[in-house]
């Protein structure tokens, strides 16, 4: 399992949901111990994306290995023997949540907050007011202007 880089915020994960299909056809193909380029250029030859494009099938499987990668053994074999759709989608939910730190972040200060309090909408502001703080740890959004910033929020969250 591998988690993400503690020391900076990760902002380039695509935002194609959780490509749930998907990540199963690639766990599937996964040898277990074996390294996950390898599980790529499997998942390419056997078109596990339906994507038309060669670059874009290579972007989303290094997306979808990218979080794949992040679940233990136990919890790869449970999501492709045990789980059902629900309990599938939380473990990527899960898998998303320690491949992105802000992610992670945004889910326990934000969405747990307004669970908790049952507000159950979703203002972009609530992106906004997350996202503020926490822009000195992120390399490449350092300079960005706040319309990116919201663009990026809608599409994520919103």
């Amino acid at each position: 399992m591998t988690t993400a880089d503690p020391s900076h915020y990760k902002m380039s994960f695509s935002t194609g949901g959780l490509f749930l299909n998907e990540t199963l056809a690639v766990a599937r193909l996964h040898v277990a111990g074996e390294p996950w380029p390898v599980t790529i250029s499997r998942a390419l030859t056997e078109g596990a994306t339906s994507l038309p494009k060669a670059a874009s099938q290579r972007r989303t499987l290094r997306e979808i290995v990218n979080r794949l990668s992040t679940l233990t053994d136990m919890e790869r074999d449970y999501l492709l023997t045990e789980a059902d759709r629900g309990d599938q989608l939380a473990l990527l939910w899960l898998a998303t949540c320690r491949a992105y730190r802000f992610v992670r972040e945004f889910a326990t200060d934000v969405l747990r907050e307004r669970y908790l309090s049952f507000q159950l909408d979703l203002p972009l502001e609530s992106f906004d007011i997350c996202l503020q703080p926490k822009r000195s740890g992120m390399r490449d959004w350092r300079a960005s202007a706040p319309q990116p910033a919201r663009s990026f929020g809608k599409c994520c969250f919103g």
